[in-house]
C-alpha cells in the first residue's frame, strides 16, 4: 500500500517536470519568435533565387491542391466585388489602368492575376462597401500596394 502511494508521488513529481518542461519551452519561443523570423527574413534577402526555387519546387509539388483550393475559393467566392469583378476584368481590357501591365505579365512577375481595386477604399472591410462599377478598377499588385499605402496616411 505504501509502494503504491510512492509510485503515485513519483507520478506526480515527473508529470510537473514534463510540464514544467513544456512551460519554459512555451516561454522561450515565445520570446524568441521575433528573432526567428528576423533570421528566416535574412535568409531570404541573402539568397533571393534559392527561395524563389524552394517556392516552385513547393508549388510544382503541391500543384493539384493548389489548384483545387483556387477553384473552390473562386467557385464560392464569385460574387467577390458585388459580383462585378469579372465585368471590370473585362471592361479594363484585364490590364492595369495605372501602368499598363497585362494579365499575362502579372503572372509571370507575381505568380497570381491581376486585382481589382475600389477607388474610394470602400472595399470589403468597410462598414459601407462600394462595388459600383464605377468605383472599381483593374490594378497590378505594384501599383495597389503604392495605393493602399498612402491610403493608410489618409485613413489611419
Amino acid at each position: 500500500m505504501d509502494d503504491g502511494k510512492i509510485i503515485v508521488n513519483e507520478d506526480d513529481s515527473l508529470r510537473k517536470k514534463v510540464e514544467r518542461q513544456k512551460q519554459l519551452r512555451r516561454e522561450w519561443e515565445r520570446r524568441n519568435v521575433e528573432r526567428r523570423n528576423k533570421t528566416k527574413v535574412d535568409w531570404i534577402i541573402r539568397n533571393p533565387e534559392k527561395y524563389k526555387q524552394s517556392k516552385r519546387d513547393w508549388n510544382n509539388k503541391h500543384k493539384d491542391k493548389i489548384r483545387e483550393a483556387s477553384i473552390k475559393y473562386y467557385h464560392n467566392h464569385s460574387s467577390r466585388f458585388g459580383g462585378n469583378r469579372s465585368k471590370v476584368l473585362e471592361r479594363d481590357n484585364w490590364e492595369c489602368q495605372l501602368c499598363g501591365m497585362n494579365n499575362e505579365q502579372h503572372i509571370v512577375i507575381f505568380g497570381r492575376g491581376i486585382s481589382v481595386d475600389h477607388i474610394d477604399g470602400q472595399g470589403r472591410n468597410s462598414k459601407t462597401p462600394n462595388n459600383n462599377l464605377e468605383n472599381l478598377r483593374t490594378l497590378c499588385l505594384r501599383c495597389h500596394g503604392r495605393i493602399d499605402e498612402r491610403r493608410k496616411g489618409r485613413y489611419g
